[in-house]
């Protein structure tokens, strides 16, 4: 395998630099965490974790999170800290989680149907966020079917 560098200009990478971060962008942005107040920010993005990564508001990735907004919109909140991937299209959202213990995620969306790790689940729906039952320490997939 040869690696060389790319000629298309939107490839490339530029170096981010923020109060409590620093990272890159380019097709792709990552930010790491080097102060420990604030958020991490991109664009309208927030994350309270450690790492904060991706593409767009429809695919990012965060580790060490209990909070992910787009602008005030509430994406996904956690009662203790997660590491999550985020994909969003149009007929679903999925969220790979990984839990250090376990936790009650609340994502800021709606659905006809939803699952855990493939089966289905009841759900609360409050205030157009839905509310998964609490999940245990480990790795799960959530989907949420509209």
């Amino acid at each position: 395998m040869q690696f060389r560098p790319s000629t298309d200009s939107a490839s490339r990478l530029e170096p981010v630099s923020l109060p409590n971060a620093s990272g890159f962008s380019g097709g792709v942005w990552a930010l790491f965490r080097n102060a420990p107040r604030g958020d991490l920010r991109f664009g309208n993005l927030a994350s309270d974790g450690s790492v904060f990564a991706g593409r767009s508001s429809q695919q990012w990735m965060t580790i060490g999170a209990r909070s992910v907004r787009d602008g005030d919109q509430t994406l996904l909140t956690a009662t203790a800290a997660v590491n999550a991937g985020w994909s969003r299209s149009q007929q679903d959202i999925v969220i790979d989680l990984h839990l250090h213990a376990p936790a009650t995620i609340t994502v800021g969306s709606s659905g006809k149907a939803i699952s855990v790790d493939g089966a289905p689940v009841i759900y609360r729906e409050k205030d157009g966020r839905i509310e998964l039952p609490s999940l245990a320490k480990g790795e799960h997939r959530v989907r949420i079917s509209s």
